[in-house]
């Protein structure tokens, strides 16, 4: 036991701080870095299994429902870190710049549905489903970047009200 609490790196080469180690009811010191990566790797390796026992799966949907349930704050703060994340991404792909007059301020900018109908799919889908199928439909014409003032200014030019659906 003397050697494993004298270590100061896991043997993957992680600092063993008291952040990144927890003793396992053996009593050795377990690195939570590759603890995790581990179960990582045994559930990407195991995922076709696991997902075709009901019983595993109706346990696992409970087990999300009581999560938020219990900690409605930590979901609504990943939700918010994801949706800024996928945006984010989004913005680069179509060249974080409005198609039309250039203005680049990523706050005022707008996935624009280039043939209208963005209305009805982001009630559907929500704004993270539509910049989902934005980064799927990439290149197709589709969608295109548009600042807040260009993507009002389209929307009266073709008459694409939202309010008339």
């Amino acid at each position: 036991m003397a050697a494993t609490v004298s270590k100061t790196h896991c043997h993957h080469g992680h600092e063993l701080t008291p952040a990144n180690v927890y003793l396992n009811p053996q009593g050795f010191l377990v690195c939570r870095t590759c603890n995790r990566e581990a179960g990582r790797k045994w559930a990407a390796a195991n995922y076709q299994r696991l997902r075709a026992d009901p019983i595993r799966v109706a346990k696992d949907r409970e087990d999300s429902r009581v999560f938020r349930q219990r900690h409605p704050g930590k979901v609504r703060e990943w939700s918010r870190i994801a949706y800024q994340r996928v945006r984010q991404e989004v913005l680069a792909l179509y060249g974080g710049k409005c198609m039309r007059c250039g203005f680049a301020d990523s706050r005022a900018l707008q996935v624009d549905h280039v043939n209208g109908g963005g209305h009805k799919e982001h009630r559907s889908h929500g704004a993270m489903g539509v910049y989902k199928r934005a980064i799927l439909l990439i290149g197709t014409g589709e969608y295109q970047l548009l600042c807040a003032n260009c993507n009002w200014i389209k929307v009266h030019e073709q008459e694409e009200y939202p309010w008339a659906w």
